[in-house]
């Protein structure tokens, strides 16, 4: 029989080959998660419920997906419960997959306001999926109980041995507009339980890499059937957009 082998651990030094400020980015997030599991494991009976609210910034193709995809999946090793939610994801589930770069022209005042909906909407869906997930870690037990026999239960002792921690959604989306951001920080103000948000802009200004990403967008569901270099030319007229 082969040994069994052991799941190579995700880690910081297993993630030197993001630039220096994806590594700054990832390492600040954690803090969080850290702090949460860190103070659980010194009072199990203490309170810890942080909602937080990872909110991308940034131009298209600038590595925001790659970031927030590397910063759910560490939160979740490390026991903060993260989810991701695409607000590009949710415009193609919508049907409006293959839009071209006029949809993305703030001149096109019906695109820009599909555009702002659909954004909203996953920024609600998100906030919904916190609340679900903090009330799924009330009910968790810190022993071999699952969640279901807790509940079943019903019983104080099992809800003060509950486990308590922090949530964490990332909201990809551009938000490069101040408009944006200021209809984000509103809506996750009025949340209760509070939320605690956080801007994240990712820059890329190396040449190369933008092509490279440049060349990725450009083979994704909204230019299936283009030929190459229409899909990159129009790509490239959707980036002017937002600049």
């Amino acid at each position: 029989m082969r040994p069994r082998q052991r799941s190579r651990r995700p880690s910081f030094e297993s993630l030197r080959h993001l630039p220096r400020e994806g590594r700054a980015l990832l390492a600040g997030a954690v803090c969080l998660a850290r702090s949460a599991v860190t103070q659980y494991a010194v009072n199990p009976t203490s309170v810890i419920e942080e909602r937080v609210v990872i909110a991308m910034v940034g131009l298209p193709a600038r590595g925001k997906s790659y970031l927030s995809k590397s910063i759910v999946r560490y939160l979740n090793f490390v026991g903060c419960p993260a989810r991701l939610f695409n607000a590009g994801s949710r415009r193609r589930d919508a049907g409006l997959a293959g839009s071209g770069a006029a949809f993305f022209d703030a001149a096109n005042e019906d695109a820009a306001a599909q555009r702002e909906e659909i954004a909203m909407d996953t920024l609600e869906e998100l906030l919904r999926c916190l609340r679900e997930l903090l009330r799924w870690l009330k009910f968790l037990p810190s022993n071999s109980l699952t969640a279901l026999s807790a509940l079943e239960q019903n019983q104080e002792q099992a809800g003060e041995q509950c486990r308590r921690g922090c949530v964490c959604g990332v909201f990809d989306a551009t938000n490069t507009t101040v408009l944006r951001r200021q209809k984000v920080r509103e809506r996750c103000a009025r949340e209760w339980p509070p939320v605690r948000l956080i801007f994240v802009e990712s820059i890329c200004t190396d040449t190369k890499l933008l092509l490279r990403n440049y060349m990725l967008k450009a083979s994704n569901d909204d230019y299936k059937g283009s030929a190459p270099e229409a899909a990159l030319q129009d790509f490239l007229a959707r980036v002017r957009n937002y600049e």
